[in-house]
């Protein structure tokens, strides 16, 4: 169940960016290359152990050439994509050379040598740069239409996103990622047990310029614009923060660090230097006092969670509990049901809403825009809603989560949003008072434990 919350949330952050104007839109974009950016990283230090300085050299050096190709060759951004990936993948090669003959210490050193030999050699270059002020990239088009703004762009950056999640999810619930969390615990025993350490720490590098490279490459379809100032060397120190802040695990905590970090200085929740004073602070205090990051605080707070509603489930044994239990299952709703109906909530309002600007305006430009952003966006999310909503009814038939005895789980014995059926009620006692000398349902268990104890004694 866990999955299909975790699906549906992040269809209602995609609903949500669809319905939101264009300058939420431009900012929501910005979050999410940074959260592609963060992926490699993540799998770099929490999942290999391994250290890199030079992040923000891995996204900017790929960006450029996906530039200077997207000028010169008059290819569009959008098909340029796996360029950026190629050139990611070269560089963190060039990356894993150096950094495979050190350690500890050193690594940081190494990398953080190559981040500022790109920032000096290539970012001063007119042939990667451009002019001065930078590159200017015309706006990126499919299938012959043109994609002027950024809430037509968004379900372009959206698919980039959930193919590198998926690729990410991939690497890490493979033989790699069981290799890679072997070779970051104990690289000796890794090595006695026939894993080429080696071969293991290169590929990561490799791994993280792809993820960076792509990041690059998605910058630059949806900024459009790109000059070495975007690129800074303290650019990577952020990007080893949220690294950090996330934790080992899965790639929520990477998603909530990137918000955190990026989304708080984009939406000017949080001041522009907090990553560059407050990040330092989190970092120290998460390596020297709570080093699971977000993923541990999220894996905490879960099992808490199933705990409680155990424990709340152990104590509906009175009659005013067994109603209270009774009554919640009798009104309940599956999770996934919601979320599913929600989703084409979202699509069709998405849709009406992309309809009446469309008719409100005689710019033939702005209505595709709108058709894309709005229309063919909408329609993804009713067909998502209906495909989840089809999929819970061939698994249990209904919705409503009928009266049972068997937990919050409902008849069908599913197990609750959080992954944990509750207990079952207790039988009810008899109302009015036993008769004596007739011991029935706890006054026998009583009798039959007193003579088990007497015969235990003799």
């Amino acid at each position: 169940m866990v999955p299909v919350v975790r699906a549906g949330a992040v269809a209602g952050l995609g609903a949500l960016a669809l319905l939101a104007g264009e300058a939420t839109a431009y900012k929501l974009g910005l979050i999410a290359i940074v959260f592609i950016g963060a992926i490699g990283l993540h799998i770099l230090v929490n999942w290999s152990g391994e250290l890199s300085l030079a992040h923000a050299g891995f996204i900017g050096l790929p960006a450029f050439v996906v530039a200077q190709l997207s000028l010169h060759a008059h290819l569009s951004p959008i098909l340029a994509l796996p360029l950026g990936v190629v050139a990611g993948v070269l560089l963190g090669l060039v990356v894993a050379l150096a950094a495979l003959r050190a350690r500890g210490l050193q690594v940081a050193l190494v990398t953080l040598a190559v981040g500022i030999a790109i920032s000096r050699f290539f970012f001063v270059r007119s042939w990667v740069i451009g002019p001065p002020a930078g590159l200017h990239i015309a706006p990126p088009s499919l299938f012959g239409l043109r994609l002027e703004t950024s809430r037509s762009l968004l379900p372009v950056l959206m698919a980039v996103v959930v193919l590198a999640v998926l690729a990410s999810r991939s690497i890490l619930e493979s033989k790699l990622g069981r290799a890679l969390s072997l070779v970051r615990s104990n690289p000796d025993a890794a090595a006695a047990v026939g894993i080429p350490v080696a071969f293991y720490r290169g590929a990561v590098y490799a791994m993280a310029g792809a993820f960076a490279g792509l990041a690059g490459a998605s910058y630059v379809l949806w900024v459009q614009r790109i000059s070495p100032k975007a690129f800074p060397l303290d650019l990577g120190f952020t990007y080893l923060v949220i690294a950090v802040l996330a934790g080992k695990g899965a790639l929520t905590g990477v998603a909530l660090a990137a918000v955190l970090i990026e989304g708080g200085q984009v939406f000017s929740i949080l001041p522009r230097d907090f990553a560059l004073y407050a990040g330092p602070v989190a970092l120290i205090f998460n390596v020297t006092r709570y080093q699971e990051g977000f993923n541990g605080l999220l894996r905490e707070t879960r099992h808490r969670l199933e705990r409680k509603v155990a424990i709340m489930g152990a104590e509906t044994g009175t009659a005013d509990g067994e109603r209270r239990w009774r009554g919640w299952g009798a009104r309940g709703v599956r999770l996934p049901v919601v979320i599913a109906a929600l989703l084409v909530a979202a699509g069709f309002v998405a849709v009406a809403l992309a309809w009446y600007h469309a008719g409100n305006t005689d710019q033939v430009w702005i209505q595709n825009q709108e058709m894309v952003s709005g229309g063919i966006g909408g329609l993804g999310l009713i067909v998502l809603g209906c495909v989840l909503l089809l999929r819970d009814a061939l698994l249990h038939g209904r919705a409503v989560v009928a009266t049972s005895h068997t937990g919050v789980a409902g008849a069908d014995g599913d197990a609750d949003w959080l992954g944990a059926s509750g207990p079952e009620p207790p039988a009810k006692e008899p109302a009015g008072p036993e008769p004596e000398g007739a011991p029935t349902g706890r006054g026998r268990r009583t009798v039959a434990a007193g003579s088990k104890g007497r015969g235990d004694t003799r």
